[in-house]
């Protein structure tokens, strides 16, 4: 029984240092003398509505926030365009080498799914990717 009981004040201590840190730690985050977030995230869809929701999530928890930072954003003149594009292209073709490596020593099957000109979203995208990543059997005839 005594053990027991050590056992247990043993766990209620813990459990109290784990509080007392985690306080220490909200109390850091809230103070906006010394902490404040910048958030980093890419210009898609999915992306804004995460970055929104952090936002939102960090000021209801009164946690400072100034910056948000737009990765990976593609300026506007052509040259920048292609640069990009080339400069992806040219890495994925690389990539692309090594999955298919991958593929044949592992017996596996690789299915390429192009770059859609929007991000897949909603019933008729998804149908749109399965039916690129599952392709319809044509019926047959008797």
């Amino acid at each position: 029984v005594g053990q027991q009981s050590s056992d247990v004040v043993e766990k209620v201590d813990r459990l109290q240092n784990l509080q007392n840190s985690l306080q220490k730690v909200t109390n850091l985050l809230s103070n906006k003398e010394k902490t404040q977030f910048c958030i980093v995230t890419i210009p898609t869809v999915l992306a804004v509505a995460e970055t929104e929701r952090l936002v939102t999530s960090l000021q209801e928890q009164n946690i400072q926030v100034n910056h948000v930072i737009a990765n990976q954003v593609i300026t506007s003149s052509e040259e920048s365009k292609k640069a990009y594009l080339g400069s992806i292209s040219e890495e994925q073709q690389g990539m692309m080498s090594e999955i298919q490596k991958l593929a044949d020593g592992k017996g596996l099957n690789v299915v390429k799914v192009p770059y859609f000109d929007a991000e897949v979203r909603s019933v008729f995208g998804l149908k749109i990717l399965g039916d690129v990543l599952f392709p319809p059997v044509a019926a047959t005839t008797k």
